[in-house]
């Protein structure tokens, strides 16, 4: 049977004993490869298409768009990379001592388009191994005021955290409050660094420190408070 220079799609020729249910469903089946399929599930699409061709497109449920490059399939418009900001919105008291953080709680989030965070349980971390690769991430710790103006010695730290390490990746970022009237009210904020995550169960927290002679309470006041962003870059 000839078929069409574009597609190849099959058609009878003149002269030929026509079977119109044959020759109808040799077409359609040829041509189906070129519409935009439908399925329920990826499940479905793919016991529906054992062996994909490249460029072929198929809806599927819950997920979207999808076409198959060669190799897998994919979305025809891609999902947002995960990008994560999330604020304190309950006062921590952080302990005295400058070589051990303390990772910071994040009860509020404004985005998390990765579902990377709890506000219910270990708020205080962000699951990057749900996707590798290279992250950008900055933050700052409100701190709250101390028992007595500050000493010359006094510092208050923030730094980033993985993996539930208890030191800061670099740079930490180190304030002196002295000498402030208000016994050290102050925040501490990170500039972007980038943060690889190599595997499924790497997690990045908000840290914070101190040497001030007893503990000190972070502050949740209005826009006054600890918050952090975490966002992915690239594989």
């Amino acid at each position: 049977m000839p078929t069409t220079p574009l597609t190849a799609t099959p058609y009878p020729a003149y002269g030929i004993i026509p079977d119109v249910p044959a020759d109808l469903l040799a077409a359609l089946s040829h041509l189906e490869k070129y519409t935009n399929m439908r399925f329920a599930s990826a499940a479905a699409r793919d016991t529906a298409l054992p062996v994909p061709v490249a460029g072929m497109q198929a809806y599927v449920t819950g997920t979207g768009l999808t076409y198959y490059d060669g190799d897998s399939w994919e979305l025809v418009i891609p999902e947002l990379p995960p990008l994560f900001f999330g604020s304190q919105g309950t006062v921590q008291t952080i302990a005295t001592g400058t070589t051990t953080f303390t990772p910071i709680t994040l009860q509020d989030e404004t985005l998390d388009t990765g579902n990377q965070h709890s506000t219910a349980s270990l708020t205080s971390r962000v699951n990057i191994g749900t996707k590798l690769g290279w992250y950008e991430v900055s933050g700052s710790v409100a701190f709250g005021n101390a028992s007595a103006v500050p000493a010359t010695s006094d510092t208050r730290r923030a730094g980033i955290l993985l993996n539930g390490a208890t030191s800061p990746l670099p740079p930490t970022q180190i304030i002196h409050p002295y000498p402030k009237a208000d016994a050290g009210l102050v925040s501490v904020t990170i500039p972007p660094l980038l943060v690889q995550a190599t595997a499924s169960g790497d997690y990045i927290e908000l840290g914070a420190a101190h040497n001030a002679s007893g503990t000190i309470s972070t502050v949740v006041s209005g826009g006054y408070r600890s918050w952090l962003k975490v966002e992915w870059k690239r594989p």
